[in-house]
């Protein structure tokens, strides 16, 4: 959240450049969120509720300008629209300005040019595509650097070595072994880069040192990594580094310690940063063990085993040049691997039972599944196991990755006290999501399935199902996540919980379960878990919550809040009974 006094310094910023900019006013920047460099620039943007977001005003006073000012301030709101789960950003700049050239220079695209009354403007749009990926050699000139950009991969220097920056770095990064900070700021404060590594934590003791140096670095860069090698508690500021593993180094820590927080993955093998990849949130990642390989062996990675390209005089280049393109293809267009994301696959477990499951990642013979609970394949499903048989067995009956839940998401009601045993539930699901019907008429044949947004069943219709024991649901939660954009209970995801209090309030079940992320607890400064409570209560529902880690169901830290009540009737006497239908229910 911007302050007063940041709309102060901004104001005198944009007053001294009125000309170029136009008329601003207080009331209109109000509006928007603020990025700025104090006494230097300052950008106003707006988060809107879809996946975008608009720029307003960007504005470097004339004694700072081309000093990279203009670009770190893109940069961080770059950096915002990742948090926020944003994929595009937007604005427009008059086609006869210079700044045209600057927009194009840092990756965006014209749109379209619309004619004013005035002066034709242009439509620029930056598309934001994750993971980000770095290549850090020879700081633009060597052509190693040029096989690199020549495979769309963002260009990077380590501050630690003898090159200097010939051109613009996106990522800064460091020797860990041998850290030097006035070096290694120095080299920030002259490319203002993306991301910006700090000295690796290896000692709680190292703390206190590192988060000073980190607040130097942070004023040149979009977001600095914080690099843990140990249990340290670290500000959510910024961005986080995980050592991949690898014979050159790593972190003791755990993927799951990470949680949320956004992650760039340094170092390892390809398919090792693969097989992390949909257990942390991973923004961004880099080619270290491609450079060493290709480098120090001529071999490159993923091509054929362990056989080394030719070498000749440019086979260590044409080692790189294979790595870079089959890694870019199979983070952006996943085509290493046979399989692709998104198929629909079956294996069978080790304990007999043959389970379908969704493609998350591929990587040649490896392939991360998100495995659902079918327990025969539907037809239509590929029988893919010999690309399957060399999963490690640790991640069968894990999810490493759960979808997230959208505007049409479930929703409704399970009573599983009416659960026969052949686990046909006799209640209703309200869904629309494909892949899921299919699954659950599958599965539950004598159940009756909604297919159909829940916001578009009246309440005519609700009235009309007959009353469960329980109602169980999770409404969305990505205005609620620290991951999300944080709009809380009215955002246009996390406000469908009020449809579950509709639930409640038409058909009127002894007893619910509502379950939602643990940072709901926190979300509008904790007063949209008061809201909850009080809708809960207004529809005449009383119970308790408590917070609860899954990490023992999957490979990661997953707090999740959940809620569990009964209706006041069944309060007093009937306490009991209300408490009983509960217990044989969740």
């Amino acid at each position: 959240m911007k302050s007063c006094l940041n709309c102060v310094a901004s104001q005198k910023i944009f007053n001294k450049l009125k000309d170029q900019l136009g008329f601003t006013s207080i009331f209109e920047l109000s509006e928007s969120q603020i990025e700025l460099i104090e006494e230097v620039g300052a950008c106003y943007y707006h988060i809107r509720k879809d996946e975008q977001v608009t720029i307003r005003k960007l504005a470097v006073l004339p004694e700072h300008q081309r000093q990279g000012w203009g670009r770190l301030l893109i940069y961080r709101v770059i950096c915002r629209a990742i948090e926020g789960g944003k994929t595009s950003i937007f604005l427009k700049c008059p086609a006869d300005l210079s700044a045209n050239n600057f927009y194009k220079n840092l990756g965006f695209e014209l749109e379209t040019t619309e004619q004013d009354r005035t002066r034709p403007l242009n439509h620029w749009g930056y598309h934001i595509k994750l993971p980000l990926l770095f290549y850090c050699g020879g700081g633009g000139k060597s052509k190693y650097d040029a096989i690199a950009h020549s495979a769309g991969w963002n260009l990077g220097i380590n501050s630690s070595g003898k090159n200097t920056s010939h051109q613009h770095m996106m990522m800064v990064d460091n020797d860990w072994e041998d850290y030097k900070h006035s070096q290694h700021l120095e080299m920030v404060r002259r490319n203002k880069p993306l991301i910006a590594t700090a000295r690796d934590i290896e000692d709680p003791l190292q703390l206190p040192e590192i988060l000073e140096q980190a607040a130097e670095l942070a004023k040149y860069a979009g977001r600095v990594l914080l690099i843990p090698k140990c249990d340290v508690a670290l500000p959510e500021n910024y961005w986080l580094g995980y050592s991949v593993p690898s014979r050159y180094g790593s972190t003791p820590l755990k993927p799951e310690w990470f949680g949320d927080r956004p992650i760039h993955l340094l170092g390892g093998s390809p398919k090792k940063q693969a097989l992390a990849y949909p257990q942390m949130n991973v923004i961004s990642l880099d080619a270290n063990y491609a450079q060493n390989l290709a480098t120090n062996f001529c071999k490159a990675v993923w091509t054929d085993g362990n056989k080394n390209i030719e070498r000749q005089e440019q086979g260590c280049y044409n080692a790189l040049s294979v790595s870079l393109k089959q890694q870019f293809n199979f983070w952006r267009e996943k085509t290493v691997c046979k399989l692709k994301k998104g198929d629909r696959v079956c294996d069978t477990f080790p304990s007999g039972q043959a389970r379908t499951g969704t493609i998350l990642e591929t990587l040649e013979e490896w392939a991360i599944v998100d495995w659902d609970n079918a327990v025969d394949c539907p037809n239509g499903v590929q029988w893919n196991y010999q690309y399957l048989e060399k999963l490690p067995e640790k991640f069968y009956n894990n999810q490493l990755c759960s979808h997230q839940d959208t505007s049409s998401a479930v929703e409704g009601e399970i009573p599983k006290a009416q659960l026969p045993q052949d686990t046909s539930p006799s209640g209703q699901l309200t869904v629309s999501d494909p892949y899921a019907c299919a699954i659950y008429r599958k599965r539950f044949p004598s159940a009756r399935l909604i297919e159909q947004d829940i916001t578009t069943l009246g309440d005519e219709f609700i009235s009309s199902l007959p009353t469960p024991d329980i109602i169980v649901g999770g409404s969305p939660c990505q205005n609620f996540s620290i991951a999300g954009d944080r709009t809380g209970i009215t955002g246009s995801h996390s406000s469908l919980f009020f449809e579950f209090i509709r639930f409640l309030q038409i058909l009127q079940p002894p007893a619910f379960c509502w379950e939602n992320v643990s940072s709901v607890l926190s979300s509008g400064g904790g007063q949209d878990f008061i809201r909850i409570l009080d809708a809960l209560l207004q529809v005449g529902y009383v119970g308790t919550w408590q917070v609860r880690n899954g990490n023992r169901h999957v490979p990661q830290n997953r707090e999740r809040i959940f809620c569990v009540g009964i209706h006041r009737r069944y309060s007093g006497n009937n306490t009991k009974a209300g408490k009983e239908i509960i217990a044989a229910n969740i």
